[in-house]
């Protein structure tokens, strides 16, 4: 009888890791008035590297990067994370909802699809279009015609 051969090896595989990193980061002044991100949650996901994939939540959503207060805080931030090789997704949520009591949230409503495209555009605006590499839909509704966005 013959031998039977072993199986053949896999390749080597690289696990990729999706990380909602839905945490404020904080950052300090750094030298000629640049923000330095001083998170250590963030820092954390930096030294992770290209093998992970993060969601960028900033406020159920995106934020306007030049006029919120938290903007420059993530934009330090993400650039680390981007000089790091970690990819990022910004958040746009696709359901209207209230946080009935802490940590506990009531679904009212679908969003209207013009509300989705805004956030995706918001969040393709720069400086964040720079640094996001797609869009997450959270909570996605099987309601919507295939047609219904213009992105």
């Amino acid at each position: 009888r013959g031998r039977r051969r072993p199986p053949p090896t896999p390749p080597p595989s690289t696990l990729h890791i999706l990380l909602p990193l839905y945490i404020y980061p904080q950052a300090v002044p750094g030298p000629g008035g640049t923000l330095n991100c001083s998170s250590s949650e963030w820092l954390a996901v930096a030294d992770a590297g290209p093998g992970v994939t993060t969601i960028i939540n900033p406020s159920s959503g995106p934020v306007n990067a030049t006029t919120s207060a938290e903007g420059p805080a993530y934009m330090a931030c993400m650039r680390v994370l981007r000089d790091a090789g970690v990819r990022m997704l910004g958040y746009v949520p696709t359901k209207e909802s209230f946080e009935e009591s802490p940590g506990f949230w009531v679904q009212t409503d679908f969003r209207d699809a013009s509300e989705v495209d805004a956030m995706v555009a918001l969040w393709a605006a720069e400086p964040f279009g720079s640094l996001l590499e797609g869009i997450f839909l959270d909570e996605a509704s099987n309601m919507w015609s295939h047609n219904s966005f213009n992105t």
